[in-house]
C-alpha cells in the first residue's frame, strides 16, 4: 500500500507477521515493525498506519514517525479497517460488530451492531459502509445520527467495498460480479 506523497511504501508481506517499511525512491528495505500473529487489513490516517490481526483481534497503531507500536483490542476477528471522521473503523467478523476507534486516543469508542461475517469496511463523508460477507448484506452507518440503517441485500458474498464517481462499489464473490449502489438510497443501480 503506498502512501502517498510521503514516498514511502508500507507493505504486510516482508518479514512474517510484520509491516516492511520500503524507500520506493532507492527500491530498497528501510525497517520493519514486528506485529502480531497475522496481520492482515491496513489503513493509513493521520501520522499513523493501522495493521488489523484478524488471529488475535487487535488493531495495531504505528507512529510512523517515530515507529512506536500500541495494539488496541477490538474482539475476536478484525477483518476491514477503515480511516475517515479522525476514527478507524474495524470490522469484528464473529461478533458481527462495526467498532469505532478514536485515531488520537487510540480507545474504542463504540460498537455497532451490523450484518452476519463483517469483512470489509470504507469509509466516507456522510456514512461508513460495511460489507456483511455471511448473510450477503451490505451495512450503513449514518454517522450524522450513528443509526445503523437496515441491511442491504447484495448477493451471495460481498467481499470487498468501495467508494468512487458518485456511488458504493461492492464484490459479489460468488456471484463474480461488482455491483453499484447509489450512496443516498442504497439502491442498486
Amino acid at each position: 500500500t503506498r502512501i502517498a506523497g510521503t514516498g514511502t511504501e508500507y507493505l504486510t508481506s516482508a518479514a512474517p507477521n510484520s509491516v516492511a517499511v520500503v524507500d520506493t525512491d532507492a527500491a530498497r528495505l528501510m525497517d520493519q515493525v514486528p506485529l502480531g500473529v497475522r496481520p492482515g487489513a491496513i489503513a493509513s490516517g493521520g501520522r499513523y498506519l493501522w495493521v488489523a490481526d484478524a488471529a488475535e483481534g487487535t488493531v495495531s497503531r504505528i507512529d510512523r514517525d517515530l515507529g512506536v507500536v500500541q495494539r488496541i483490542d477490538v474482539g475476536d476477528s478484525v477483518d476491514g479497517l477503515a480511516y475517515g471522521r479522525r476514527s478507524i473503523w474495524a470490522t469484528d467478523a464473529n461478533a458481527g460488530q462495526l467498532v469505532q476507534i478514536d485515531a488520537e486516543t487510540a480507545r474504542v469508542v463504540q460498537r455497532f451492531r451490523v450484518g452476519n461475517g463483517p469483512t470489509a469496511v470504507v469509509a466516507g463523508e456522510e456514512a461508513v459502509w460495511v460489507a456483511n460477507r455471511i448473510d450477503g448484506t451490505l451495512s450503513r452507518l449514518d454517522l450524522a445520527n450513528a443509526n445503523v440503517a437496515k441491511p442491504i441485500a447484495i448477493g451471495s458474498a460481498p467481499a470487498a467495498i468501495a467508494l468512487g464517481g458518485g456511488a458504493v462499489w461492492v464484490t459479489d464473490e460468488e456471484a463474480g460480479r461488482v455491483l453499484r449502489l447509489d450512496p443516498g438510497s442504497g439502491e442498486i443501480v
